[in-house]
This record gives C-alpha cells, sequence and structure tokens, in this order.
C-alpha cells in the first residue's frame, strides 16, 4: 500500500490557486443575493400593508381627561 497522498482531492484542490480565489467569490456572491432578496422580499411585505395615518388622522385625546393617569400610593396605618 503506498502513502502517496498528493492524488487526493483535497490536495489537488488545495494546491490549484484559481478554485481557492474562486470560493471566496462565489460565497460572497451567494450572501449579496440573499441580502438583496430579502431586501426585495421586506418591501412586498411592506407594499402590502396599510399605510400609516397622517398626522391630522391620529385619535385626538377627550379635552376632559388628563394625558396619563395618575395613581396615589396606598395610604400606611
Amino acid at each position: 500500500m503506498s502513502s502517496d497522498t498528493s492524488d487526493t482531492p483535497a490536495v489537488m484542490y488545495a494546491a490549484s490557486p484559481g478554485a481557492a480565489a474562486l470560493l471566496p467569490l462565489v460565497f460572497g456572491l451567494i450572501v449579496v443575493g440573499v441580502l438583496i432578496a430579502g431586501f426585495v422580499f421586506g418591501r412586498r411585505i411592506l407594499a402590502r400593508e396599510p399605510r400609516r395615518p397622517l398626522p391630522e388622522e391620529q385619535p385626538k385625546r377627550p379635552p376632559d381627561r388628563p394625558t396619563r393617569e395618575d395613581s396615589e400610593p396606598p395610604e400606611e396605618r
């Protein structure tokens, strides 16, 4: 049995500088493609939602009500 490992696919891949340079490029293109697809998908979701109300369409507080509810602490006996 020979211990020569120079013909294994891993050694042949590691020895080829062109393939090693293409791997990060391909991986980067995949990441960019996923990011662009996520952006397009998010825009489609936002386009389906109803628009936000304008400031004059916001609900108004009744004039005789306080802005917030004040609660007094319980009295100690």
